[in-house]
């Protein structure tokens, strides 16, 4: 159920408008993206298996990332913010994106799917000129009956 969770979660982040020209891949089977990336990791999952995997829960993380190298500010007091300014913006558009994803009715693969937000995590920028965070994404999924 992971796999076509995270494959809903991307073709739904690739449709939003706000998102154009950001990549999402699924998997960090790659290096630090260079460019503007969100990257759909799996979590944790939990099923009820009294139901007989009707329903459950499902932890996703996304990551975005920016390079804060690209479009870089000529004022040097602002230099170092200018990954900050992409992040946020970044991250508006991804939460915007998750809230339609998990609050308005969504089905997918023959499950209802609801999606709780939680809190944004910081990269604590290790890996500058690249900043990033990771949202927690918990997807309770539900059968439907046919």
């Amino acid at each position: 159920m992971w796999y076509t969770l995270l494959l809903a979660l991307q073709q739904h982040l690739q449709a939003q408008d706000a998102l154009s020209g950001v990549v999402v891949r699924i998997g960090d089977s790659e290096d630090v993206p260079s460019v503007t990336t969100l990257v759909l990791l799996r979590g944790a999952n939990q099923t009820d298996h009294r139901s007989r995997n009707k329903r459950g829960k499902q932890t996703l993380y996304v990551e975005a990332w920016v390079n804060s190298e690209i479009d870089r500010a000529s004022d040097a007091a602002t230099e170092s913010l200018d990954g900050y300014v992409q992040l946020a913006a970044l991250e508006t558009s991804l939460i915007d994106a998750l809230h339609l994803f998990g609050q308005q009715p969504n089905v997918v693969s023959g499950y209802h799917i609801r999606a709780t937000i939680k809190p944004i995590e910081p990269d604590g920028d290790a890996f500058r000129p690249y900043v990033a965070s990771r949202v927690e994404i918990e997807l309770e999924y539900t059968k439907i009956n046919v």
